[in-house]
C-alpha cells in the first residue's frame, strides 16, 4: 500500500466518551490544596445516644454497689467501673478528642464484661455486648467529631 492509496476496510468508529452515572453529574470538586474538614457543628444523633448508654451504665454500676452490697473487692471494680463510665459518657457528649479512646476502650470493656457473665445470665450479657458494641461503633464512626476546631 502506498501513500496515495486509500485505506481498505470500514472506517474506525468515532471514540466514545466515558460513561458515567447521572449523579457523578452533581458531584462536587474539592481542590487538592483544601484545608482539612473542620469539627461537625451539630453533634451526631448516636454520639448522644452513646452517651446516655453509658451514663445508664455507669448509673446501674453504682446502684449496684448501693443495692446489692457486693464483696469489697466487687464493689471496688464496680465503682471504678462506674465512674470510668460515668466520665467517658461526659467526654463522649461534649466530644472532647479524649473521648474517643475512652468511648472505644470502655465499649471493649463491656464486651469482655458480657462475654465473662454469658455463663450466668445469658439475656443479660447479650444486652450488655449489644449496647457495648453500639457504643464502639458510634464512636469510631464519628471520629471527625472528636477533633479539636
Amino acid at each position: 500500500m502506498t501513500a496515495m492509496e486509500p485505506p481498505t476496510g470500514p472506517p474506525d468508529p468515532p471514540a466514545e466518551p466515558p460513561r458515567h452515572s447521572s449523579f457523578e453529574d452533581w458531584q462536587s470538586v474539592v481542590p487538592s490544596d483544601a484545608p482539612p474538614a473542620a469539627r461537625p457543628l451539630r453533634r451526631p444523633p448516636v454520639l448522644t445516644t452513646a452517651a446516655v448508654v453509658l451514663l445508664v451504665a455507669a448509673v446501674m454500676n453504682l446502684l449496684f454497689v448501693v443495692g446489692f452490697r457486693p464483696s469489697a473487692t466487687v464493689a471496688v471494680l464496680s465503682l471504678a467501673m462506674g465512674v470510668a463510665q460515668g466520665v467517658g459518657a461526659f467526654l463522649v457528649f461534649i466530644r472532647h478528642p479524649a473521648g474517643y479512646p475512652v468511648g472505644i476502650a470502655l465499649g471493649g470493656l463491656g464486651v469482655v464484661v458480657g462475654i465473662t457473665r454469658a455463663g450466668d445470665d445469658a439475656l443479660s450479657a447479650l444486652m450488655t455486648v449489644a449496647l457495648s458494641g453500639f457504643v464502639i461503633w458510634a464512636v469510631a464512626s464519628n471520629r471527625p467529631s472528636f477533633t479539636r476546631g
